[in-house]
């Protein structure tokens, strides 16, 4: 058994001002590592858009937010849960503070950066 306590997890800070906490990196049985976080986004972020070209990820929304996948337009209200599979591009527009939980699998770097005329 494993218990994480959230008030042991140190954040890691991003450029941009989000907060990542990772709750857990795992390998499961199945030998696939795996990461659940949660993320605190400041009111003004702009992700860059991007994809993942080898795991998947499922977001679950603690507050309010926007999200950007394939050039549609998503919003999204506090327990929403989206699931982005592999290869999506997308990325959050945070016109309020945002804050989510995510998992990732498997947990690889992965991330593709789409550059165009707005990056």
């Amino acid at each position: 058994m494993k218990i994480i306590r959230y008030c042991d997890i140190k954040p890691e800070k991003r450029l941009d001002g989000r907060s990542i906490y990772t709750f857990i990196e795992h390998t499961f049985s199945s030998n696939t590592k795996s990461k659940f976080f949660r993320v605190k986004i400041p009111k003004g972020t702009i992700e860059e858009e991007h994809l993942h070209t080898g795991s998947d990820e499922i977001f679950i929304f603690l507050k309010p937010g926007k999200i950007i996948v394939n050039s549609e337009t998503y919003n999204f209200e506090e327990g929403d849960i989206i699931i982005l599979e592999k290869n999506e591009r997308h990325k959050i527009l945070a016109e309020t503070e945002m804050e989510l939980m995510g998992i990732k699998s498997p947990n690889i770097n992965d991330k593709i950066i789409i550059k165009n005329e707005n990056n």
